[in-house]
């Protein structure tokens, strides 16, 4: 271990469970004997992936070269076990472990592959607060602790597939603790806010790995890749005896204002393939799909771009007249004539991303389709 001077320490809570303080005691700063920490049966629980030899082997190599300072920002957090606690015992039955390591598994992995004996660390106590259990506090701050790990800035931040186990956890704690505990949506919303995670995306992302983990299939929504959309725009085409080019694949999300543009500009696809070809206006389709939504938001986005579908086609049409400098009508005239009702009413076939839905479509070969315009 590095022989450096001390480094002021950071708290653990100060950075991580701000939000309730009274949840976590501050004990000590301390170095502490490896032999006497003891790690969970499932070692790094908060990382879905297990331990990554590349941060070991570089906590190993700054452990050799007297780089490591432990003393640096928020240091690896033990707490401690009390006695008659069975995890005291080792193998044979002897009371062996002190402490239980909270966070810093890589960095206490290091110290053991290299025989280091001493690991300095910050020994605090988890406690029942703001209605929670001293449990729940202590897997939430082990989701939290995502900082820099040491004065080299080695990192390991949780990963969205990280998070959704520990929320998992957080909520199976919750139900075996509480039993009027909310909903588990609520409880959902809520835990990834206290680990402030708001962005929409990355929400929905989550939420949707945790209901699958949950076993809430029927609230699992599949995501689209490159490839899927291919693979079922083909499909599609094959199908129906498309040509390609006529096959216009547009991503609808849920309309709030901050995201109308993707559909303005999805339903422009269409309107630019008829000016290229007025003629495909009898053989043009669309296939779609949804992001940034849950289950919920994907059946009311269903039907509620199947009904918003003519608004979009008259912005398009104002906004072409606007750049050609003539009138919406005259353009008509000119260019469509009376394909417009053809235009507006071109269906729009939806990719399966609900649960079920894939087998569906596998075993009709055909995509779903939302008729709902008034």
């Amino acid at each position: 271990m590095s022989k450096t001077k001390k480094k002021f320490t950071v708290e653990a809570r100060v950075a991580v469970l701000s939000q309730c303080p009274d949840a976590m005691q501050f004990i000590e700063h301390r170095e502490i004997p490896v032999s006497q920490i003891r790690e969970e049966m499932n070692g790094n629980s908060a990382r879905a992936a297990g331990f990554s030899n590349d941060h070991i082997k570089k906590f190993e190599n700054l452990i050799r070269s007297g780089k490591y300072s432990p003393y640096h920002n928020i240091p690896p957090v033990v707490t401690p076990l009390p006695e008659g606690d069975r995890r005291r015992l080792n193998d044979k039955g002897e009371e062996q472990y002190l402490y239980l390591l909270v966070a810093g598994h890589h960095r206490f992995q290091a110290h053991v592959l290299i025989d280091e004996p001493i690991f300095y660390a910050q020994v605090v106590k988890f406690k029942a607060a703001g209605g929670k259990t001293a449990l729940h506090w202590h897997r939430l701050y082990q989701i939290k602790e995502n900082l820099p790990e040491d004065e080299e800035y080695i990192r390991n931040t949780a990963t969205p597939d990280d998070i959704a186990g520990s929320v998992v956890e957080l909520i199976n704690i919750e139900r075996s603790t509480n039993a009027n505990h909310p909903s588990v949506d609520t409880m959902i919303t809520n835990f990834l806010k206290s680990l402030d995670i708001v962005a929409t995306g990355k929400v929905k992302t989550i939420t949707n790995m945790i209901h699958r983990r949950l076993g809430n299939l029927s609230k699992v929504v599949q995501g689209l890749t490159d490839k899927v959309r291919e693979r079922y725009k083909n499909m599609f085409i094959a199908n129906n005896k498309k040509d390609p080019d006529n096959v216009i694949y547009s991503n609808f999300v849920p309309g709030d204002k901050n995201v109308e543009d993707y559909d303005y500009r999805s339903i422009s696809k269409v309107w630019d393939r008829i000016d290229a070809d007025p003629k495909s206006i009898n053989h043009i389709a669309i296939v779609a799909g949804t992001t940034k939504a849950n289950h919920m938001e994907i059946k009311q986005v269903r039907k509620k771009k199947a009904a918003l579908y003519k608004n979009w086609a008259d912005k398009v049409i104002n906004q072409a007249a606007f750049l050609l400098g003539v009138t919406p009508e005259t353009l008509l005239a000119v260019k469509k004539g009376k394909n417009y009702e053809k235009f507006i009413s071109i269906p729009i076939n939806w990719m399966p991303q609900l649960h079920g839905e894939s087998d569906k479509v596998k075993e009709s070969g055909e995509l779903i389709t939302v008729v709902t315009r008034d």
